[in-house]
């Protein structure tokens, strides 16, 4: 498909038909993270047929950033952000990180959810990261529940951003985060 009748295929689909997932326990583990694990596919089987470039086009967001870090600068820098917490999460018995896909992983061992850990490292990885024009996702259940999930598209986008620019390689490490 060219970028044209992606345009239209998503103004007659949403991402989660696209994606193929409905409210339902997925590969990603819990419900809640549907709409996560459908922007992911989604961006992912556009990304078959079209350039990183026309793949945003076509999903109609915006993606800034001016570089990526490296992982040692990007280690650093996730360090930083615990070191004066009262209850840093970080110990001399924290495992060493050898690459983003541990740093998820380990976000998760702490229960944190993945809407917290992808919107975290996203501007971490890329300096300058700015998103924009995402979709609201469809949220499920309780108004608070509902809530969040709203945020799941910009979650699953990130995290295949992530996966796009070489910062994530086992997307294993989005599976089986708390909610």
């Amino acid at each position: 498909m060219n970028k044209e009748q992606w345009k239209q295929r998503l103004k007659e689909e949403s991402i989660d038909e696209i994606g193929d997932q409905g409210f339902d326990v997925n590969d990603w583990g819990s419900c809640q993270y549907s709409g996560a694990l459908a922007m992911f596919k989604t961006f992912r089987s556009i990304r078959e047929d079209l350039s990183y470039h026309d793949t945003l086009a076509a999903l109609g967001v915006k993606v800034e950033f001016s570089g990526k870090r490296n992982f040692k600068d990007i280690q650093a820098m996730v360090l930083k952000e615990f070191e004066d917490e009262e209850d840093c999460i970080f110990t001399d018995s924290t495992p060493l990180t050898k690459n983003v896909d541990d740093i998820f992983t380990m976000f998760k061992d702490f229960s944190w959810d993945l809407w917290s850990a992808a919107s975290f490292l996203a501007p971490i990885c890329f300096d300058g990261f700015a998103l924009a024009d995402v979709p609201v996702a469809p949220g499920f259940g309780p108004v608070l529940n509902q809530a969040v999930q709203s945020g799941n598209y910009e979650t699953g986008l990130i995290c295949a951003l992530l996966v796009e620019h070489g910062m994530v390689v086992d997307t294993d490490c989005f599976v089986d985060f708390d909610t």
